[in-house]
C-alpha cells in the first residue's frame, strides 16, 4: 500500500490478475504512489487491472503511467470513471485505444477471457 493524505494506491494479486486500486486525486506531486503499485503489479506477469472507480482527479502524470503500462502489459481499466478522468482520456484521444470497462467484475472477466 502506498498513500498520502490525498490518495491511496494498493496492489492485490490473485490467480486472475494484479489489480491496482487507486483512490483519491493523482497528479505530478503524488503519482509516484501509483507508479510503485503499478510496478508491483507489472512484475507478476499477470494481466493488470487499474481500478480507477475511486479516482476523483488525475492529470497527465497518471495518464503517462497508464499508457506505458498499456504498451507493455495486458491492461484493463475498471470504472466507473469520474467525469474529469473520462474527459482526460477523451480529450487526449487515448480512450479508444485502452481497454475501458464499466467496473471491476467486467475487467476481471476480460482478463480471464484474454489469458494467453
Amino acid at each position: 500500500m502506498f498513500s498520502d493524505d490525498r490518495s491511496d494506491a494498493r496492489c492485490h494479486i490473485d490467480d486472475v490478475a494484479a489489480t491496482v486500486v487507486l483512490t483519491g486525486d493523482f497528479d505530478l506531486d503524488n503519482s509516484h504512489e501509483a507508479s510503485r503499485a503499478f510496478d508491483e503489479a507489472s512484475r507478476t506477469g499477470l494481466a493488470v487491472i487499474a481500478d480507477l472507480g475511486g479516482v476523483g482527479f488525475a492529470d497527465s502524470a497518471l495518464l503517462n503511467l497508464l499508457l506505458r503500462l498499456h504498451h507493455s502489459h495486458r491492461l484493463f481499466i475498471a470504472g466507473p470513471l469520474s467525469a474529469q478522468l473520462e474527459r482526460l482520456l477523451t480529450v487526449t484521444g487515448v480512450a479508444p485505444f485502452l481497454n475501458l470497462l464499466p467496473d471491476l467484475p467486467a475487467a476481471r472477466t476480460a482478463a480471464v477471457a484474454t489469458r494467453p
